[in-house]
């Protein structure tokens, strides 16, 4: 049942069974729903650590979201497939995707949506080994989402922004973040 669906974890889902919910969508032309389910199975995938099948759904979404003209939803899509391709050690394929979401995203340079987007920048400079580059980006992003009430979010760019210390070497600072 998919109404209940937000209520389990995510390891427990049947990532075929809500992937047949897009077939309905289908059947009923709806590509709005098949943009959005396309991307609650990629963050399901995602979350089960299926990133080849994460990547596909995030794909068709950000086909279905460019269909309807979307630009915000594009952007989204774009960065979920780059903190895929971060998983996976691919930065340059990340960067390139968050390139393009950010440019999309470019008319509204404040939004949760772009702090995503410059999280996940954050993201890559911090594999590179690029700290303090890593911790500005970071930081930039942290303080939108904070700013936004986006309290999830804000939390987890602080504990990539404790990570990006210790990586750095600087332990003290992790362990106060």
């Amino acid at each position: 049942d998919l109404h209940s669906f937000p209520t389990r974890r995510s390891s427990d889902l049947d990532l075929d069974r809500v992937a047949r919910a897009i077939e309905v969508w289908e059947r009923e032309n709806d590509l709005k729903a098949i943009a959005h389910t396309h991307n609650v199975v990629g963050v399901l995938a995602l979350n089960q650590s299926e990133w080849i099948r994460a990547l596909g759904h995030y794909r068709s979404s950000m086909e279905a979201y460019e269909r309807l003209g979307r630009p915000i939803d594009v952007a989204l899509q774009l960065t979920n497939l780059a903190e895929v391709y971060i998983f996976q050690g691919r930065l340059d394929d990340a960067e390139h995707a968050l390139g393009r979401a950010l440019r999309l995203l470019s008319s509204s340079p404040e939004s949760t949506e772009h702090a995503f987007a410059t999280g996940q920048r954050g993201r890559v400079a911090m594999a590179r080994g690029d700290f303090d580059d890593a911790l500005a980006i970071l930081g930039e992003a942290r303080d939108v989402q904070a700013a936004a009430g986006n309290t999830y979010d804000a939390v987890v760019l602080d504990a990539l922004i404790a990570e990006t210390y210790q990586l750095a070497g600087n332990g003290p600072a992790a362990l106060e973040r």
